[in-house]
Formats: structure tokens, sequence, C-alpha cells
């Protein structure tokens, strides 16, 4: 029964249920938080042209965080998260973590890198994009998987 109706549905009779009308208050709407995700399956981490563009931003926000992972450990390479901006090309925009992050490091190992200082590097606005930089010669990882936490601004 909602607002004293009973409820037919397939000439059944719905058991007693109650709709609810709850609001979402779009001032909050700064306060939350978004995960992005992005993977380079197995072998693929081995070709430069692998990397690239993985994100455009629906909406103003800022990095907060970025965790990565890669499941066999390089014997060489390095890789960043890079803002581009307007028609900025991938391996042209501004990083996002303050070093590039060595995939020589342990397998399976979560790293969260350190973010750049420089507040306009990690804040997006609406139609910013995000991308994976690879550096150095890359040899010998396997499937690279990082999470990058925003939050609406």
């Amino acid at each position: 029964m909602t607002d004293g109706i009973t409820e037919v549905q397939d000439g059944e009779l719905l058991p007693e249920h109650f709709h609810t009308s709850d609001r979402i208050d779009w001032r909050d709407l700064s306060k939350k938080k978004i995960y992005v995700e992005h993977t380079v399956q197995g072998a693929e981490v081995l070709t430069s042209d692998n990397y690239g563009t993985f994100w455009i931003s629906p909406f103003d926000c800022a990095v907060l965080e970025v965790r990565q992972i890669h499941q066999s450990a390089f014997s060489s390479g390095t890789l960043n998260i890079e803002k581009l901006t307007g028609t900025t090309a991938p391996d042209s925009g501004v990083e996002v973590l303050a070093a590039d992050l060595d995939l020589t490091g342990t397998a399976n190992t979560v790293n969260t890198p350190a973010l750049t200082t420089t507040l306009a590097n990690k804040q997006l606005n609406r139609g910013d994009r995000l991308a994976l930089k690879d550096g150095g010669t890359l040899v010998g990882g396997s499937h690279i998987n990082v999470t990058i936490e925003v939050q609406i601004r």
C-alpha cells in the first residue's frame, strides 16, 4: 500500500511497501570522492603505444592520491601520471606525481607515490584528461594497474 492505494502488478497484489522521495543535496557534491581505475594488461605494458589518455574529467576535480601496482617487476622503466589540457598531446602534459615511479620495485606491492606540490598540476577542469606516461626502456614487467582518487571541487 502506498499513499492508501493498493498496487496491482500482473493481476496480483504487491506486498505492502512504501516509496520515498529522498533527494540528493547537490551542495554536498563537492565532498564526494571518485575512484578512477586503469589497467594495462599483461605484456602490453612493454609497448609505449599502450600508454596515454585513459580518463576525461566530466567535472572540475582535484587528484588526492594515486595508487599503483604491477604484477611482475620490470628490469627497467618508470611511470608517471600526467594532466593534459586542451589539445595537449600525451607525453607533453604536466606531471601529477612528484617524481617518476620506478617500475623495478617489488611486484604485487601497492605503491602510493607522492603527488606534485604544484596545486595547479593536481587540479583538473571539466574536459581535462589523465594519461599514463612511461619513461625509460620498459623491460620485463607485466600488468600495471593504477587507481586515482579525485575529489569534485
